[in-house]
Parts: C-alpha cells; structure tokens; sequence
C-alpha cells in the first residue's frame, strides 16, 4: 500500500470523558486514522472501551509506558487529566512518538515550556487539541479580517455561558463537575483557553494586559464559575472574554449563549452559535457580516471538530510538516497563560 493512502495508528492515553465523546468514537471510524492501542487506569473502563472498540488484548494497557512501546503506534493522543499531561508528554516524547495533546496543555506555564522542549528535543511535534481553529465559521471571520472587511479590528467580544459539567457523582464520590471545577480551574481556564487562543488569532497578536473579576456562585468550589476578562493586546486591540459555568445550571430547560464579535472602524463581524431551547442543541453557526457593503450572512453546520483534527493531524504525519493553522506546544502555553493570569485576577 501506498504510504499516503495508510491509515496513521493512533495510541490513546486516557479514556475518560473527552476520550468518549470526541478521541475515541472519532478515530474508531476516521478514514485516515486507526484506533491501534488504548490505555487506561481505570481497569473496569479500559476492558469496557477496549471491547466496545474491538481492541485486541494485547493492544489494551492499564499501564501507558507498554503503550509508548509498541513500535506500530506513530501518534499518541494524551487525554489524560491536566495535572498528568506533563509527565506523559514527555514520556511519549522520549518514545519518539508525535503527540495530540488535550488543553489546557498543562496545570503551570513552566510545565508547558519543559514539555514543548522535550518534544523539541525529540523532534516529533506537540499538538494541543484547541480545536475551535478548524471551525469553518472562525476561519470564515479570519478571512474577513484579511480581506479588510471591517476597516481596523479595535475590539473583541467573547461570550461563552453554559451550565458546565455534569454533577452526577462517580466512583470516587466526586463529579466532572467537581473535577473541572477545581483542578480544571473552573470556566475562565477549561474552556477559557479555547477563546485567549482564538482572540490571539483574530488581534494578530500577543497578550500585553489581562484582568479579571469573577463571581463564586457554587461556594464550595475554589475557583469561580462566572469570569469576565478584559484585556489588551500589544498592537493595542481590547478585548472582552466572558466564561460561565452556573448559567440556568439550576434550570429545568438548559440555555447556552456562544457569540464572537470583531468590531472594527468599518464594520462588525458578527458570529453566533444558534441555541433552540426545545431541543436542547445548536441549530448551527451564523456569521454575520455589516459593513459599507451593507449585510451579508452564512450559515455553518456545527461540525465535527475531532474529526477535522485528526484529518489535519494524520496528513502532517505523511508529509511531515506542521499545519501552520493548528495549535502547538507555544500557542497552548500562551492560551494557558493568559487563562491562568485572569484567574488569579480574580482571586487576588
């Protein structure tokens, strides 16, 4: 067979939540990627997993380093808890292995730089799973910003308010909630990052200021659930990041509001995620263009964003270059940065 018409095995580290809904259903069935090795802590998960993918016995590990051995396996994707990736990064670095890593990339920013210089050292990439990249509608506002359709860009709305994780009690008594919460760093980080990422992009620039203030609803947790970042860039472009975790959390019926607004001195671009209360789910994604054009909008399918990671992911492995589009090791860090910087803003 042709190398690029091979499918890239994928070795799977943590088969928790994420690993549920996006790694492991995506790979299972990707065209360019196959589901070769899993590992997992948990013994009862990993057999329940391994037979609900047919993964071979021998292909199953509760330890992850007998994964890391398998010469077969070329990409490792680390869906481990945050406080775990740093160790298993640079492990899987060492086994010289190219590495999918989930985001927050890592719980300190001096972690983060030790795991980007491991993977450097072992010349394999390190790509953080910050996937709003490959949304069709966030490419579509970046190309308007290309084409100057809005003049200068001068500020940046961002609005993300959800309910949050699931309070459902697990094994250990503790909920994903609780988890994220606390050791996830709570609204402004565990989704946060999404959006310092994304504003990066869209400003063309780094972060030069950030504050913060936040609201403790839930007063058990340490960090708290509703956050407003204000922020400025280095090319002087503000911008607002809101994150909620207690919106209608105690609602019967659920609402999410997900909005990006590039404001600049011609114009708005406008994008919206479409939330239909009686369903319970987006309808899809809107982006409105206004300008001296007049209005212009399209309408985009929510979309499959692990499965647009892994295509990208599976082609830089046959070609061996890095999109240039995607998030590495630096840019996870700088989204982690920035996330970590509002939060302690807000506690200080």
């Amino acid at each position: 067979m042709n190398k690029s018409a091979q499918k890239v095995k994928i070795g799977i580290i943590g088969c928790g939540t994420v690993a549920g809904y996006g790694h492991l259903p995506t790979v299972a069935v990707h065209p360019d990627c196959e589901l070769y090795a899993i590992a997992e802590i948990d013994k009862k998960r990993l057999k329940e997993v391994g037979e609900l993918y047919s993964i071979p016995l021998e292909q199953r590990f509760s330890d992850y380093k007998k994964l890391l051995a398998l010469p077969e396996v070329e990409v490792v994707t680390i869906s481990t808890r945050v406080e775990q990736h740093r160790q298993v990064v640079l492990d899987t670095a060492k086994a010289k292995k190219q590495i999918f890593c989930e985001k927050p990339i890592a719980p300190t920013v001096a972690d983060g730089w030790e795991m980007v210089e491991a993977a450097k050292k072992a010349n394999v990439f390190l790509l953080i799973n910050l996937h709003m990249r490959v949304k069709s509608s966030i490419n579509l506002m970046l190309d308007y910003l290309r084409q100057n359709q809005i003049g200068k860009l001068h500020t940046i709305r961002m609005v993300h308010l959800w309910c949050g994780a699931d309070n459902t009690p697990r094994a250990d008594g503790r909920s994903r909630r609780d988890l994220l919460s606390e050791e996830g760093g709570g609204p402004i980080v565990d989704c946060g990052v999404h959006f310092f990422d994304i504003a990066r992009l869209f400003a063309g620039s780094d972060y030069q200021q950030i504050n913060a203030i936040g609201q403790w609803v839930e007063k058990k947790y340490s960090n708290p659930g509703h956050v407003i970042s204000s922020c400025v860039f280095k090319n002087g472009i503000i911008c607002i990041n809101e994150q909620s975790w207690v919106y209608t959390n105690t609602s019967k019926s659920k609402k999410t509001v997900h909005q990006i607004e590039l404001i600049g001195t011609q114009g708005l671009i406008s994008a919206y995620w479409d939330w239909d209360p009686k369903l319970q789910k987006y309808h899809g994604e809107k982006v409105q263009l206004f300008n001296a054009d007049g209005f212009k909008e399209t309408v985009h399918d929510v979309g499959k964003p692990f499965e647009e990671m892994y295509h990208r992911l599976a082609k830089m492995v046959r070609i061996g270059k890095k999109d240039p589009n995607l998030a590495f090791g630096e840019d996870g860090i700088l989204a982690m940065e920035a996330a970590l910087t509002a939060l302690n803003k807000c506690k200080t």
